[in-house]
C-alpha cells in the first residue's frame, strides 16, 4: 500500500491529495462550456500527471492552468479554461479563499 500524496496549503499545513476539490474546481472553471465533463475528466487526468508528494496548492493550482492550456490547440474552449482557473488563482493570493459559483 502506497502512502497517499500530501498537498501543502499556504500556513504549511498538509493534507491528503483530494480529487474531488480538484474535479469541482474545474468543473466550476468548465461551467457553460460544450462537453464540460469530458473537459473535467481531460484536464483532471492531465493534472494527476505531474502530483509529487509535498506538491503546494501553487503548484497544484500551475498544474491544472498547465493541462488546460495544453489542450488549447484541440479545442479553443480550453483557453476560457485556462483564464478562469488563472483568475481564481489571482484572486486567491490576493482576498484569500477563493469559493464562488459564477465561472465568470
Amino acid at each position: 500500500m502506497t502512502n497517499p500524496i500530501k498537498v501543502k496549503h499556504r500556513d504549511g499545513s498538509y493534507e491528503p491529495y483530494n480529487a474531488d476539490m480538484i474535479n469541482r474546481s474545474l468543473e466550476r472553471a468548465c461551467a457553460g462550456l460544450p462537453d464540460a465533463v469530458s473537459k473535467v475528466t481531460q484536464i483532471a487526468s492531465e493534472t494527476e500527471i505531474a502530483l509529487f508528494d509535498g506538491i503546494t496548492t501553487a503548484e497544484l493550482d500551475q498544474a491544472t492552468i498547465n493541462a488546460a492550456v495544453q489542450n488549447i490547440k484541440d479545442d479553443p474552449d480550453y483557453d476560457v479554461i485556462a483564464v478562469r482557473l488563472l483568475l481564481k488563482t489571482a484572486y486567491k493570493s490576493v482576498l484569500g479563499d477563493f469559493d464562488n459559483d459564477d465561472p465568470r
